[in-house]
């Protein structure tokens, strides 16, 4: 079970959530992933970015723009077949993140990266997501 982005062609998730407790620092994800081919060798490569958005902000929630995404570096598969692989990305462009912001996360893979040689879907399990709360 997961999410399955595609070896050749962009695609994207998105997910909001609230930044309880938040203190300072970057936002830091973690997927957990396999190759649905059963890939033993090779790299991909995955994309975030957000938007926060802070009660009483001047801008319309329609109007909010991303905040420049940040990508992985190359993760190479794990070497069993369909075995569990963990990919970083981490969130350097916060767009003013402060605690209780409502938080609008785009996740993607980026098929088109020279960086990314796996043909096959990568199949996302699970997303951690994890930051400083001083």
């Amino acid at each position: 079970m997961g999410y399955a982005f595609d070896g050749t062609t962009r695609e994207d998730v998105y997910f909001s959530f609230p930044l309880i407790l938040y203190g300072s620092g970057n936002i830091s994800l973690v997927a957990k992933c396999y190759s649905r081919s059963g890939a033993t060798s090779g790299t991909f490569v995955f994309g975030s970015r957000i938007a926060c958005i802070t009660a009483g902000d001047a801008t319309s929630m329609e109007a909010k723009a991303w905040a420049t995404a940040q990508q992985s570096s190359n993760t190479t598969i794990n070497s069993t077949a369909k075995g569990a692989t963990s990919c970083s990305v981490t969130i350097s462009n916060l767009d003013s993140a402060t605690a209780l912001d409502e938080v609008w996360l785009n996740f993607y893979r980026l098929p088109a990266d020279a960086g990314d040689t796996i043909t096959s879907d990568i199949i996302v399990t699970n997303l951690y997501i994890s930051y400083s709360d001083t």
